[in-house]
């Protein structure tokens, strides 16, 4: 399965905040919707967030530069 973002990039929200991608979707689901997900961490709080890839993957995030 291929995947926008991969483990170690760094992404940026279109709301602000700086991200590293910890776990990309493959073999990962959340148990109530089935989806795939992104595993991430702020990286100045360093909170790890989940989020289906859908969502990661829709435009609100992309590659920081």
């Amino acid at each position: 399965m291929n995947f926008m973002f991969q483990q170690g990039d760094r992404v940026t929200h279109r709301n602000g905040g700086n991200y590293r991608i910890k776990k990309t979707p493959d073999h990962k689901r959340l148990e109530a919707s089935n989806e795939p997900f992104y595993e991430y961490e702020d990286i100045a709080s360093g909170d790890v967030w989940l989020r289906c890839k859908s969502e990661m993957e829709d435009g609100r995030f992309e590659s920081a530069k």
